[in-house]
């Protein structure tokens, strides 16, 4: 198996490289790719740090590489400012794991400030070696909660942010849907076989690993690993949009997580159940069903061509079988959430994740840390 680790500008060079080095050895050998990266339009300063970096990894790959765990680092300067960002450096490294590893190994992403469970690497083999047929999954997460390293608001912000990943996930579960995985992209695998016929990561700037993993959901065994943790950065960061570091800026800036009410998610259960109907329905079977809907969620049907998709999905299905499978690759995870990033703005306004991840789990505590918990159990069981 093949670690592919993308750095940028990082504090701590080698975070990811010690915990990963100090992990128990599988029986086959490990090994790790060292992508340190920047764009051509990046400060000079900062150039000169990843240099440094690269410079680092190279010294530890020199004093930790053995025959059972090899470091490999990777300088890729002056990438092109269209693309530069995490999703090319994982598609460079990834690249590069699937060519030696093929047609058999795995490629595990990793990020450079995440910590791993010293059983990282003991416990994937040993899933794999139960179960075969997997091609790809996500593996269980922790973010840090308490300490010392981070500020107090850091820790506050962090169990927020995580609840409202953990809640989203189990709320799309609660209404049926049935590619609710975790997207994390320190914490996500594949095999060599299945990340060439999906064409390989994509090179997007943020988000990747969301886009990533929603081309393979649909067409693989995919699973989730819950016999070990990936401990990833709670730390801020400006480098992207949306994803845990802006989201921790944002919370110091004063802006309260919040997230999707659940009771934006029930349409989407109503929905999950009357797929049975859709299947051979004619135009007037179909518009009595969009009517039993809220009338938000019939609008967004609407919006993204339901019904041309529905008579599309009959027409190519010979069977239910196929029609359920087809039906939701249509309406999958994108759709799902455009669909709530749209309803939000007026039906549906978004509330304190602690609110809603109460809802869910139908208790009424509000402590955000206590909450976490119980979803923390809730899926890794």
């Amino acid at each position: 198996m093949i670690a592919v680790v993308p750095c940028f500008d990082e504090p701590d060079t080698c975070k990811a490289l010690k915990s990963l080095a100090d992990c128990f050895r599988p029986s086959l050998p490990a090994e790790v790719i060292f992508v340190v990266n920047y764009g051509e339009q990046v400060e000079e300063e900062a150039k000169l740090r990843c240099a440094k970096n690269y410079e680092e990894a190279c010294d530890f790959a020199r004093r930790f590489s053995r025959p059972d765990f090899v470091v490999s680092p990777r300088f890729v300067p002056d990438m092109p400012r269209k693309h530069a960002g995490v999703g090319l450096a994982r598609k460079i490294g990834m690249d590069e794991a699937a060519r030696r590893l093929h047609p058999k190994g795995l490629i595990l992403c990793c990020d450079a400030d995440a910590e791993y469970d010293r059983n990282y690497f003991i416990a994937i083999e040993k899933y794999f070696k139960e179960n075969p047929r997997t091609e790809a999954g996500s593996i269980y997460f922790e973010h840090p909660v308490e300490g010392d390293e981070y500020p107090k608001e850091i820790y506050e912000g962090i169990i927020k942010y995580e609840l409202h990943l953990r809640y989203y996930n189990q709320a799309q579960r609660w209404a049926g849907l049935p590619f609710a995985w975790h997207t994390v992209g320190s914490a996500m695998f594949c095999t060599a076989e299945t990340y060439l016929k999906a064409g390989g990561m994509n090179r997007r700037k943020a988000g990747e690993d969301f886009y990533f993993l929603q081309k393979l959901i649909p067409h693989v065994h995919f699973a989730e690993i819950n016999s070990t943790r990936v401990i990833p950065s709670p730390r801020i960061s400006t480098r992207v949009p949306f994803g845990t570091g802006r989201a921790m800026l944002k919370y110091i800036d004063g802006e309260d997580i919040l997230t999707y009410s659940l009771e934006a998610f029930v349409p989407l259960g109503e929905l999950v159940k009357t797929v049975p109907e859709l299947y051979r329905a004619d135009k007037i079977l179909q518009g009595k069903i969009l009517r039993r809907f809220h009338p938000r969620f019939a609008l967004y049907l609407k919006s993204i061509n339901f019904y041309a998709a529905i008579d599309e999905l009959n027409e190519n299905c010979a069977d239910y079988k196929s029609f359920e499978k087809r039906f939701f690759t249509w309406f999958n995870a994108f759709r799902t959430l455009k669909y709530l990033n749209e309803a939000h703005l007026d039906f549906f306004p978004k509330a304190p994740v602690a609110k809603e991840a109460s809802k869910l789990l139908r208790i009424e505590n509000i402590n955000p840390k206590e909450i976490l918990e119980q979803y923390r159990i809730k899926d890794r069981t």
